[in-house]
């Protein structure tokens, strides 16, 4: 590989060093006039540049290499980069494409939208038309209805009032039929309280006249003794109900039942009964016997009947002179009533006991003649009633 040569080339200089380079390998010629030693260091120096040449071939190669490699792998990503950014530009376009699409269909709906919006605003606008229009005719019609409720009002109010005295004057009425015709001075004194709290409860200033003779009147009305008029004339129907189950005086003695001395007869025989009827037949002629007072005569059926009758029709007379307030007549009935009572029943008897004591207590009550006049409340209500 190397050689060393001492001759001295032609043309140079004697004192130097030449060293020459070919293209088709290294030749290297050390011309040194020191001897050995600088031909090793020349030698040393010809390795290293050797060997430096080779690292830097073996570099060079190596850069070379993967310059290519990293050349041809760039160009394989280049190219795939360049797929994919074709690809991205195609779906850009695609993209694009469908955004304008979106961009139509939006713009078309948008145009549809404020389309209907405007004819729905045009409608909202026409319904609240009719319905101001509606509404102003329901104010209207509310308010004529008002009118019309305030006049009924009044009206009814009106009406209610003359109801009220209506019913103010029928308990006047009332309260003089009761007094007048039965008799019945507690209900004549309910029927005028009655009346009293009904004007109270009205509370007109034009009905206190009305009031004063109402408490005028309930003032002569309570003066008057307490008698259930219509208790009374209930218990003397009661009576007269009863009378034709009453038992007569004569009837039970017509009835009597047979002495010991006549059980006694019909339990014998023969000759012994024969003298004792003749014994009992002689006594019967002649009997003498002590009474408190005359015995009536025995009734006949019929005038059983009629005594019955009488008592039935003076109990009777006695309850509607009771009514009427006559206590003239209606003692006399009643004193004639416990007068057949006490002549032709027997009072041992415990019904016509009951009987005989209810007709005493009835002849007790007070029955009033003179009652007071209460039918100026009543002509006082009239004339407020009439008045304009």
């Amino acid at each position: 590989m190397m050689e060393e040569k001492e001759s001295k080339p032609e043309g140079l200089p004697p004192e130097s060093d030449q060293v020459e380079a070919g293209r088709g390998g290294l030749d290297v010629q050390v011309v040194k006039r020191g001897g050995t030693g600088l031909r090793i260091m020349i030698g040393l120096t010809f390795v290293i540049a050797t060997l430096g040449l080779g690292v830097a071939g073996y570099l060079f190669y190596r850069v070379e290499v993967n310059a290519r490699l990293s050349s041809v792998d760039m160009g394989a990503k280049l190219s795939l980069q360049g797929e994919r950014i074709e690809n991205i530009r195609n779906s850009g376009a695609a993209l694009e494409r469908e955004v304008e699409k979106l961009k139509q269909e939006l713009t078309a709906g948008l145009e549809k939208r404020d389309q209907a919006d405007k004819t729905e605003e045009q409608r909202s606008i026409e319904a609240n038309r009719q319905l101001k229009s509606d509404l102003a005719a329901q104010q209207e019609s509310l308010s004529t209805l008002a009118d019309g409720v305030g006049r009924l009002r009044s009206t009814v109010n009106g009406r209610r009032h003359q109801w009220q005295l209506e019913e103010i004057k029928q308990l006047l009425i009332l309260g003089n039929q009761r007094l007048r015709l039965a008799a019945d001075v507690s209900g004549a004194i309910a029927a005028l309280d009655l009346a009293d709290g009904q004007i109270h409860s009205l509370g007109d200033p034009g009905l206190i006249p009305v009031r004063q003779q109402i408490a005028t009147e309930l003032t002569a009305l309570k003066a008057l003794p307490a008698i259930d008029v219509e208790g009374a004339a209930l218990r003397l129907i009661q009576l007269s109900d009863q009378v034709e189950g009453l038992p007569l005086l004569n009837l039970e003695q017509s009835a009597q039942k047979p002495n010991a001395d006549a059980l006694e007869l019909q339990s014998q025989s023969g000759w012994i009964k024969a003298g004792k009827n003749l014994w009992q037949d002689m006594r019967q002629l002649v009997k003498i016997e002590k009474t408190p007072k005359t015995r009536m005569p025995l009734l006949s059926p019929q005038r059983r009947s009629y005594l019955r009758e009488h008592i039935s029709l003076q109990l009777e007379s006695a309850r509607l002179a009771l009514l009427q307030s006559e206590p003239g007549i209606y003692a006399q009935s009643l004193g004639r009533v416990t007068l057949w009572i006490e002549t032709y029943f027997p009072l041992q008897k415990k019904r016509v006991a009951d009987f005989h004591q209810e007709v005493g207590l009835l002849a007790e009550l007070p029955v009033v003649n003179d009652l007071p006049e209460i039918s100026g409340s009543l002509g006082l209500l009239r004339q407020t009633m009439e008045a304009p």
